[in-house]
């Protein structure tokens, strides 16, 4: 193995590095992991494009939303990866692709990463029908025409994306490999939750997130249990709005701001219950974040994450059924148990090195 040691791996990631979520983290842990096995790893983002190039993709997209809306995230995608190929192409024995836009066939291992589809993350968004429709047509020809691996992130996702998103018309296989979390083991050695109280939260502030509807629901929970405040962790561009709204109805709502992750774990383990609005969901850190700091989880039931993940799935959004199900969560407590073992970065890389058919001394 002195060969795989001092081999080389390129990520490709099409967003900008200070916009981080689910596929930066993956690039990061994915990085990490392979160099602290002995790999030269390379995670090339957005802002390795030459200056004059970098901003070309996103400014594209716009352009066609403004007239074509979902359009132009694929073919801002598509862009990015002609400008990676262009001016980034490095020679490895691994390439990963953080999207399905950004992909390119190569005689190297590759792996081709499926966080999430565009045509199945609009939330907030204006567009016609008849445009994602066109935009899942073509989600399906790249994922057809992709010949090495495609990975996604848990089998309830794929499950989804086969039934409700592609349908019949998508040949290429999918595998499943769960993401990870790089913590620790004694960050998880918690006290019991039996004292702990209130609710928390950890996202980033903008629609997809449905934070508004939170307070709505925490609006009616405060009323009847005046002695449980709500910590919204996290940072974003309706940050202010949510304060005012906050401020205007005099509920017991703490904001932290953005944590590192450290101090999101300390913060976690203070409290009893996470609940989680969002509406659109493939794998969810923060459900597992909660979950291995030993909180009770409240959700929307259709999410596409592992069932585990939920303890008191919500099947609407009527803030009634939320306020039942979190005074329930809150007396109860947790229900299912998430073995942290499953999502460690060495069992994600090493089955990611499986799938692209490289050999790997990683101990899970």
């Amino acid at each position: 193995m002195t060969e795989a040691r001092s081999a080389r791996a390129i990520i490709y990631y099409a967003g900008f590095r200070h916009r981080t979520g689910g596929a930066y983290k993956h690039a990061v842990e994915t990085a990490e992991e392979l160099a602290r096995t002995g790999w030269s790893v390379e995670v090339i983002a957005a802002d390795d494009l030459p200056i004059f190039a970098r901003y070309i993709p996103t400014i594209l997209g716009k352009i066609i939303n403004l007239f074509a809306s979902p359009l132009g995230f694929y073919y801002r995608g598509r862009v990015s990866a002609f400008l990676f190929r262009l001016f980034c192409k490095r020679g490895a024995e691994l390439t990963i692709f953080e999207e399905i836009y950004i992909s390119w066939n190569s005689k190297t291992p590759s792996v081709t990463m499926l966080h999430a589809t565009w045509s199945d993350n609009l939330q907030g968004l204006r567009y016609r029908e008849r445009w994602r429709d066109r935009l899942i047509e073509k989600e399906i020809s790249i994922l057809n025409r992709i010949e090495h691996e495609v990975i996604t992130v848990s089998d309830e996702y794929l499950q989804f994306l086969r039934s409700d998103i592609f349908g019949a018309k998508l040949k290429k296989r999918i595998s499943v490999v769960p993401l990870a979390l790089d913590v620790p083991a004694e960050a998880w050695k918690n006290p019991s939750t039996n004292a702990r109280t209130g609710l928390v939260v950890t996202a980033r502030l903008e629609p997809r997130k449905n934070l508004f509807f939170l307070i709505d629901v925490f609006t009616e929970f405060s009323r009847r249990n005046p002695n449980v405040t709500l910590t919204i962790i996290g940072d974003g561009p309706q940050e202010n709005a949510l304060k005012e709204l906050v401020a205007q109805r005099a509920i017991p709502v703490v904001f932290t701001g953005r944590l590192n992750k450290e101090n999101v774990f300390a913060e976690l383990q203070k409290h009893r219950v996470y609940v989680h609005t969002s509406t659109k969901e493939s794998f969810s850190f923060s459900l597992l974040e909660a979950k291995l700091n030993g909180l009770a989880t409240c959700a929307f039931g259709d999410l596409q994450v592992p069932r585990l993940f939920i303890d008191y799935p919500v099947l609407d959004f009527e803030v009634e059924n939320w306020v039942s199900n979190l005074e329930d969560a809150l007396l109860e407590g947790p229900l299912h148990q998430v073995d942290a073992s499953n999502y460690t970065p060495a069992r994600m890389v090493n089955n990611t090195l499986a799938l692209a058919g490289l050999a790997s001394e990683l101990n899970e």
